[in-house]
């Protein structure tokens, strides 16, 4: 008997938007955790009409024909077959990804510029993804595109750093100097790196004036998708600071089937040659465009690579944490065994006139 087609329900769809909590216009959080040991953040691609808009922070990232969203339901349940129950704060922005928008508005809400103020002052100045006052340790953070949300996942880790080393109040300086460290991983889901026919085709199809700004990311050859690839790749690697490795993990998820569904009429909408440019490692899903962000249970690689990459740092984490608490209960002793001769010496000070402890009148 074949499996029965799964038609989502608007309705329902606008239930489960309300569960989650709205921190400002462009962050939503999916799951709260006071004392994190991670925070992973999501960013959505395209978003076909007005209606997908609303939820796509969200339903982008749906477990296959099922209203679940696998970041807190399936990666929890994934990591604690691994043995660890970890504190994981998960968080989606939300911005304009319609292909067409209106004209009056869409060149200030499609702006990268704009979006990527916007994202530091959400992600970043806000304290959202702030350093761990009560450690020395930081938490790790893992960014998560897919579409064109991979492409401004990198603008803006480029709008951060370019802005930082000009950055005169030092406490917002502070902040970005401590996201940009704390960064571990940026995984991206069917990103077309090096452009997309398919984005292009769709573009041309829409009124000028109508354009969504970030199309022009996509486009095959396009002059700023190149330079913002070309400063991505230098600033990751970091040869000119002498940096023996990159300064964090770029992990690519590429689909491997033809994409049949929202106006798509079986097309590869980003090539695999696009979908890899620049990661450390590649990994297949048997997928489409959009599919490629659902993963049907806890054997596929769209849930597993991100739960493997979460357990990584985290272990990191707590390995670093351990250690910080070892050199404090190290300094305790220290301070323990040295204090019996520390109040010696006072007492030989006050007996005999130390000028240290009794300063002459």
């Amino acid at each position: 008997m074949s499996k029965s087609h799964f038609t989502l329900d608007d309705d329902q769809l606008r239930e489960q938007t309300k569960k989650f909590k709205r921190l400002d216009d462009f962050v939503y959080e999916l799951q709260a955790e006071k004392d994190p040991e991670a925070v992973i953040v999501f960013f959505h691609g395209l978003a076909m009409d007005a209606s997908e808009l609303e939820h796509a922070f969200w339903s982008t990232w749906r477990k296959r024909d099922s209203y679940d969203c696998w970041p807190i339901t399936l990666l929890p349940e994934y990591l604690e077959e691994k043995g660890e129950k970890y504190r994981i704060r998960v968080l989606a922005v939300s911005y304009e990804s319609r292909a067409e928008v209106s004209a009056d508005d869409g060149n200030v809400e499609t702006d990268k510029y704009l979006l990527g103020d916007n994202f530091l002052s959400s992600l970043v100045t806000s304290g959202i993804c702030r350093q761990n006052k009560q450690s020395y340790v930081d938490i790790p953070i893992i960014l998560i595109g897919h579409d064109f949300g991979g492409l401004l996942i990198k603008d803006f880790i480029m709008h951060v750093e370019n802005l930082c080393s000009n950055e005169e109040d030092d406490e917002k300086k502070e902040k970005m100097v401590n996201f940009l460290a704390n960064l571990k991983a940026v995984m991206f889901y069917a990103t077309p790196h090096s452009g997309s026919q398919v984005h292009e085709d769709l573009a041309r199809g829409i009124q000028e004036g109508s354009e969504n700004q970030l199309l022009k990311l996509t486009r095959i050859l396009g002059r700023e998708t190149a330079r913002i690839n070309a400063d991505f790749a230098r600033y990751r690697r970091g040869k000119a600071e002498g940096l023996k490795k990159p300064r964090f993990n770029t992990i690519a998820l590429v689909p491997t089937k033809l994409t049949n569904q929202k106006g798509f009429s079986r097309v590869m909408v980003v090539t695999e040659g696009s979908a890899r440019s620049d990661v450390d490692d590649i990994y297949w899903v048997p997928a489409d465009h959009f599919q490629v962000c659902q993963p049907e249970g806890l054997w596929a690689n769209s849930l597993k690579k991100l739960g493997d990459k979460v357990d990584e740092e985290i272990l990191k984490y707590r390995e670093a944490k351990q250690e910080e608490l070892q050199q404090r209960l190290e300094s305790l002793r220290h301070f323990a065994v040295n204090k019996p001769s520390e109040i010696e010496r006072m007492n030989a000070g006050l007996v005999h006139g130390d000028p240290l402890l009794n300063p002459p009148e």
